[in-house]
């Protein structure tokens, strides 16, 4: 029996295709985090599409950020939503590490895989960290000491990670590319049918722009997001058609360009290739790592702020942001 568990959209679709590529006849369990709700309502069409034979909510909204009871609670949330014990499962695999659970497996001297948390964040752990202390400086403390950041923890077998380079501990490298390649097309169909995902029209010499919560992890406002996105999005768009592919928690409202087009379903970008039609050949983000799994996909990869790791500011990311934007954007 594996056990699987995963926050975001990216590792929901990473444990679901390593579901079906490694171990598709063993009985697979996958634990998702309560508020996954606001984003897919349906989760349980991933039991009844065959991804997954059980799913079941941590309830992650209701644990208290406290240190002193942290273990006991987390103990009680396991029980009141599981039916086995740990000892049960042969291969346990987390993405999202350093969110509790893995905590809760630390607690017991449960071994576990991890996933790298998105596309070669595993050498931007010191980032990852900054994200999580603005809103929980408690888990973000927790994690990085326990070592769920860069992976570093006794516990953790094996990472999988994205053209990570060489790390100490062993590892598989991974593109959701690679593993979609793999999927018959009635895999791809079920895929497809559990974001409601349908064919989208676009222009081969169009572009696609991919948005990011800078507001939902605290980097910015909501009105700092705002401006930094549409200030790229509606420069790209007068001279190309665009076509925005939102993050899953972006829910900032735009003024776009009448050349821009929004896709508001909440799925991985690594499916765009399966629904747009004709592909556009040109991705473009801000700083989005998503892109790390598109290089194979389009022809032209673009991030405006490649440099981000020389001159980027966590205790301004929004001033040293619209600085490298507005260079590079009088510089086109």
């Amino acid at each position: 029996m594996i056990l699987y568990h995963a926050i975001s959209s990216y590792q929901i679709l990473s444990v679901m295709l390593h579901r079906q590529l490694y171990h598709p006849n063993s009985k697979a369990i996958l634990i998702l985090p309560d508020f996954i709700t606001c984003k897919y309502a349906d989760y349980l069409r991933l039991i009844e599409l065959g991804f997954f034979d059980e799913v079941y909510l941590f309830p992650y909204s209701s644990i208290k950020h406290d240190n002193d009871t942290l273990e006991k609670e987390l103990a009680k949330c396991f029980r009141a939503v599981m039916p086995y014990e740990l000892e049960k499962f042969n291969k346990i695999y987390v993405a999202g590490a350093h969110f509790y659970f893995s905590l809760y497996l630390i607690h017991n001297n449960i071994e576990f895989d991890m996933f790298e948390d998105a596309p070669k964040m595993l050498h931007k752990d010191n980032q990852l960290y900054e994200n999580l202390k603005a809103m929980y400086p408690v888990n973000a403390e927790l994690a990085k000491d326990n070592g769920l950041f860069d992976g570093d923890n006794p516990l953790i077998s094996t990472i999988y990670c994205n053209r990570s380079g060489v790390l100490e501990k062993e590892y598989v490298e991974y593109s959701l590319e690679g593993w979609l390649a793999q999927l018959d097309k009635k895999t791809i169909k079920k895929l497809l049918e559990f974001y409601y995902l349908d064919k989208i029209r676009a222009t081969k010499k169009g572009v696609v722009f991919l948005t990011q919560q800078f507001a939902g992890l605290g980097i910015m406002t909501a009105e700092q997001q705002k401006e930094v996105i549409e200030k790229v999005v509606n420069s790209i768009a007068e001279t190309k058609k665009v076509i925005v592919k939102r993050h899953p928690d972006d829910n900032v409202e735009y003024d776009f360009h009448r050349n821009v087009r929004e896709i508001k379903v909440s799925f991985p970008v690594e499916l765009l290739r399966f629904i747009l039609r004709p592909l556009p050949e040109t991705v473009v983000t801000i700083s989005s790592t998503a892109v790390e799994n598109l290089k194979e996909t389009f022809q032209h990869v673009f991030s405006y702020a490649e440099e981000y790791s020389d001159c980027y500011s966590f205790e301004d990311e929004y001033s040293s942001m619209m600085n490298i934007l507005n260079n590079k954007l009088q510089g086109e």
